[in-house]
């Protein structure tokens, strides 16, 4: 619900879903380069039928675990006017793909038994380093589970808002 308080934080989180091995599914929806008609469908339904309910862009955090996770960096380098930081989980999306022209800050992290995800990670989280963004990664001992997930969502929302939003809270 839209409020007047300068204060508040609004989380769009869109989540992937199953899908079997070797079918891409949702990650058409999920990734710009797999499915580009289809991404462009769901950044568009984001952008046009969730957000206009929100009240202002520096109240909004992209969010996403896996190939959401990437849907939400996707997105927030797509649209800054409307998202102010993303948060990306166990994130898939190649480092070059990074827009380093919008400037919004990041918070990057995956588990230290996740192989290519923790890499992607850590290759997310030194390209904004390299440019000057503010960003932060981080690591946990676990691997791409929806329990370290939901754990660190927190920790990503709270070190976003208190460390890079505007008028957050100290």
């Amino acid at each position: 619900m839209p409020t007047d308080d300068p204060l508040a934080v609004h989380t769009m989180m869109i989540d992937g879903e199953e899908f079997a091995y070797g079918d891409f599914g949702r990650t058409r929806d999920y990734l710009p380069d797999v499915g580009p008609p289809r991404f462009a469908a769901h950044l568009a339904f984001a952008m046009e039928e969730v957000l206009p309910g929100f009240p202002e862009a520096t109240h909004v955090i992209s969010a996403g675990f896996s190939n959401s996770a990437s849907f939400a960096l996707a997105a927030a380098d797509r649209r800054p006017d409307r998202i102010a930081a993303a948060v990306a989980l166990s994130p898939n999306l190649p480092p070059s793909r990074l827009d380093l022209g919008v400037r919004i800050p990041r918070y990057l992290a995956a588990g230290t038994l996740e192989g290519g995800f923790r890499d992607c990670a850590q290759g997310l989280a030194s390209v904004p380093g390299e440019a000057g963004i503010v960003h932060r990664h981080e690591e946990w001992v676990g691997g791409h589970d929806p329990y370290w997930w939901r754990l660190h969502l927190v920790e990503g929302l709270s070190r976003l808002i208190r460390e890079a939003l505007p008028g957050a809270p100290p």
